[in-house]
């Protein structure tokens, strides 16, 4: 499972951001809350994750700390 991804930040949207890893683009969902407090577009975000694996789809989530993604993990 991974834990948390750390990398530079390509684009903002309404529920995700785009976080580009060794030149893979990874889409990851994730609160408005978490979305102001990334860096700007361009610099390198770390963000704590959670992968959603079902049949149709894998998700990851991302949180700006690790108390965000323990509350989430616990509803």
């Amino acid at each position: 499972m991974l834990h948390y991804l750390s990398g530079k930040l390509i684009q903002k949207k309404e529920n995700y951001f785009i976080l580009e890893m060794g030149g893979v683009g990874l889409k990851i969902f994730t609160s408005v809350n978490t979305l102001k407090g990334l860096s700007v577009v361009g610099e390198t975000a770390k963000v704590f994750t959670h992968m959603h694996i079902r049949e149709d789809a894998w998700d990851i989530y991302g949180f700006f700390n690790q108390t965000e993604l323990d509350f989430f993990i616990k509803l």
